[in-house]
């Protein structure tokens, strides 16, 4: 009843530092086989990663948090963002030159 929504949270390794430092012997048949497999040992911290994007009810999340948890993060500051537009533009023209220029070639 007091349930608004679900949601999926992930560890953050990045910042908790997680390594793949555990190994785990690999059993053959029953028997250890010799060979051992790392896995991740995560470390405790109380942060996690919700992907706010990917979700049917984000709108529900993004209402629940504070708005700086939930702000676009630029890849780019504003003023590079039209030159970065350009050469990804210039750079994609120029990849689908060369498919075109290829399919003519073997016809």
């Amino acid at each position: 009843q007091d349930i608004e929504f679900l949601y999926n949270v992930q560890h953050d390794c990045v910042l908790a530092k997680c390594t793949a430092s555990g190994k785990q012997a690999l059993m053959q048949e029953r028997v250890e086989s010799g060979v051992f497999d790392a896995f991740i040992e995560h470390k405790p911290i109380d942060r996690f990663v919700i992907n706010t994007h990917a979700f049917h009810n984000a709108h529900l999340l993004r209402a629940s948090l504070d708005h700086s948890l939930v702000v676009p993060v630029l890849l780019y500051p504003p003023e590079e963002r039209r030159a970065k537009h350009t050469e990804f533009a210039q750079t994609l023209r120029r990849k689908q030159a060369e498919i075109k220029a290829r399919a003519e070639q073997k016809k």
